[in-house]
């Protein structure tokens, strides 16, 4: 029978405690048209390094979906049963929620990225590899608070901090925007600016770290002086 110290137990392998929505980071790989063609570039200044685009990517991405993953089913009726069968599968979309700095730097690229993909005063569109990137995932579980380990001879803190690790991947392959929320304005109370951006997936691979127990990272650091009284 299943009781309260049972659960403590199966707590304390370390692996099964509760994740939480946050510590994430988000890298999208620009696309092939704007890393080869620098007259397609994208970004408010007409150009993009790549480290900008990483870390504007990483730092504005407040919220992201992980897309569903559906397999769909035929039906073939034998003799007043109906049976199913897998045919193929279904990915949902992903959807990036950002927060919109000054230089509006999310509407501005995603804007750009479906204007080039197919634009609207032209009936055409560009070749798939060309506009599609992959979208990649890194989830986060807390480290833990500061652990003293001593004081040294010279009367400073002697402490160690486990940082935080990555305990699951997520990897969308062939990926390109399909939709950018509208932006409302009001004079109302002040709130962050918030865009939404849909990505049509192709695929989605995940990679999970299973065996965490034992594999946290430390920080060892020397803090300022202290007096003992």
């Amino acid at each position: 029978m299943r009781n309260f110290k049972g659960f403590q137990n199966f707590l304390s392998k370390g692996n099964y405690g509760p994740s939480k929505t946050n510590l994430f980071e988000v890298s999208i790989q620009p696309p092939r048209f704007v890393l080869a063609n620098t007259a397609n570039t994208l970004g408010p200044s007409g150009q993009v390094e790549l480290r900008e685009w990483m870390d504007a990517v990483d730092y504005l991405a407040d919220e992201v979906t992980i897309p569903s993953r559906a397999l769909m089913t035929g039906a073939v009726n034998n003799f007043g049963i109906q049976r199913k069968y897998a045919t193929f599968q279904q990915t949902t979309e992903m959807n990036i929620q950002f927060i919109v700095p000054i230089n509006q730097w999310p509407r501005y690229v995603f804007d750009r990225w479906i204007q080039i993909i197919s634009r609207d005063s032209e009936n055409r569109s560009m070749f798939y590899e060309d506009y599609v990137a992959d979208i990649h995932i890194d989830k986060y579980e807390g480290g833990s608070n500061d652990v003293l380990r001593g004081i040294n001879q010279n009367g400073k803190v002697i402490g160690q901090t486990r940082l935080n690790k990555v305990t699951a991947s997520w990897t969308a392959f062939n990926c390109f925007p399909t939709n950018v929320s509208t932006m409302k304005f009001n004079n109302q109370q002040t709130q962050l600016m918030k865009l939404d951006v849909q990505f049509q997936v192709e695929r989605i691979r995940m990679e999970a770290k299973i065996n965490t127990q034992g594999d946290w990272t430390s920080n060892n650091y020397v803090d300022e002086k202290v007096t003992l009284s």
